[in-house]
């Protein structure tokens, strides 16, 4: 079996669309997404001391499950998120904002956003942080 690539373009062809690819996946975006919500869980269980496994036992799932949840094994559900909300006493707030507003928000460290597109927001009720710019 020859592995060797004889010329550009063979090489060319063998590679593309491995690192060309502007956008991301849909199943990475939905990754990112629950990320998102585990980073605001974890900032809660953080803060009052609360651990994985007393967590699952809260939810009446195993920990291993929430393991797999934080680590993108598992795909985060509404149903899990529900209960995260339950337990922990909390309401997550939704807010879809265009790209351009969380990318100037990234940029500037400031709060403006506009509301008009589909990105979205994530940031529990309980603990608000709000800047002027």
């Amino acid at each position: 079996m020859n592995t060797r690539l004889s010329n550009a373009e063979e090489i060319k062809k063998a590679f593309s669309n491995r690192f060309d690819e502007e956008k991301p996946g849909q199943e990475h975006l939905a990754q990112m997404l629950a990320f998102r919500f585990l980073s605001e869980i974890e900032k809660i269980t953080d803060e009052r001391n609360i651990l994985r496994k007393d967590l699952a036992k809260s939810i009446d799932v195993s920990p291993s499950y929430i393991t797999q949840l934080y680590r993108g094994v598992k795909p985060l559900n509404f149903e899990t998120l529900a209960k995260m909300e339950t337990a922990l006493g909390i309401r997550f707030e939704v807010k879809a904002v265009t790209k351009e507003a969380l990318e100037l928000n990234e940029n500037t460290g400031g709060a403006k956003t506009n509301t008009n597109n589909s990105s979205i927001f994530l940031q529990p009720i309980h603990k608000v942080h709000s800047r002027t710019v």
